[in-house]
């Protein structure tokens, strides 16, 4: 995977595209990779939200300067177990894996794999309830579902990072972080078109009290109101607590730029 000599990593054929030797190679996700491991570093704990193969847990865990405590977050089984054996077997500390989905409550939900992509899975619509959705032979599941809130109140971080990548459920993580805003620090969030038409940087920006901004490779773009200069294959966001101006002095020494003022239209791109 090219993150560090220390990874020794298994993975799923289908993941052959991550095979590309160094994090620089991956499309759409360096930049924020790079956005992360700076912003993390004044951080007491790292969040990855939908781990996948725990590429963003592999890369803070080999990157933190100093001891911290990181969280993965993985509802698929196989992927959950497969990212915990490459943890362990690459002999990182303070890495703990949850077969959980973030959602809006605590309980149960149906969560859908891909058929075609052993790699992607998503929630279904919170109306689905699981008794009418589990069907025999169907290819959904049940799995475990907590809240941020939840969460964070049960493991006492004051300071955290937290990457998000729910395939369409960002309005179900943002419901569930309640009254622990204050909690993030930094939050990078991957936003697909329908969240984005349905108004979700505004009303994250509302709800977070942070500042919203559009990762176009290493160009920050600051929005107000949820417009932005879209970038094919750029689906990241950054939500902060910081303005422009004290963004662009918290990243001094990074590659970033941070703009500020985005005026063109809001480019509602379906991924």
């Amino acid at each position: 995977m090219g993150i560090d000599q220390r990874v020794r990593c298994m993975l799923p054929t289908s993941a052959s595209f991550l095979q590309f030797g160094a994090p620089k190679l991956y499309r759409g996700e360096f930049a924020s990779l790079e956005l992360m491991a700076a912003l993390n570093a004044s951080c007491d704990t790292f969040l990855d939200v939908g781990a996948n193969v725990g590429y963003y847990t592999l890369y803070a865990a080999t990157r933190s300067s100093r001891t911290k405590t990181i969280h993965f977050f993985e509802p698929d089984a196989t992927l959950f177990q497969q990212t915990r054996a490459n943890i362990e077997a690459s002999n990182l500390n303070d890495v703990f894996g949850h077969q959980l989905a973030l959602d809006q409550s605590v309980g149960q939900s149906v969560f859908l794999p891909d058929p075609d992509n052993t790699l992607v899975g998503r929630l279904a619509p919170h109306e689905q309830q699981p008794d009418t959705t589990i069907e025999s032979g169907s290819t959904s599941v049940l799995v475990s579902t907590t809240t941020f809130e939840a969460f964070a109140r049960a493991h006492s971080f004051r300071r955290a990072c937290v990457k998000v990548d729910v395939e369409g459920a960002e309005f179900r993580f943002l419901a569930g972080v309640g009254d622990a805003a204050e909690l993030i620090d930094s939050l990078i969030i991957e936003i697909l078109g329908q969240a984005l038409a349905d108004g979700f940087v505004v009303t994250a920006s509302r709800a977070l009290g942070m500042h919203a901004y559009y990762i176009s490779r290493f160009r920050l773009q600051h929005s107000a109101d949820g417009q932005f200069d879209y970038v094919e294959g750029e689906y990241n966001w950054l939500f902060s607590r910081l303005d422009p101006t004290a963004l662009a002095e918290r990243l001094v020494g990074t590659d970033f730029t941070v703009e500020s003022g985005r005026c063109a239209r809001l480019n509602r791109t379906n991924k």
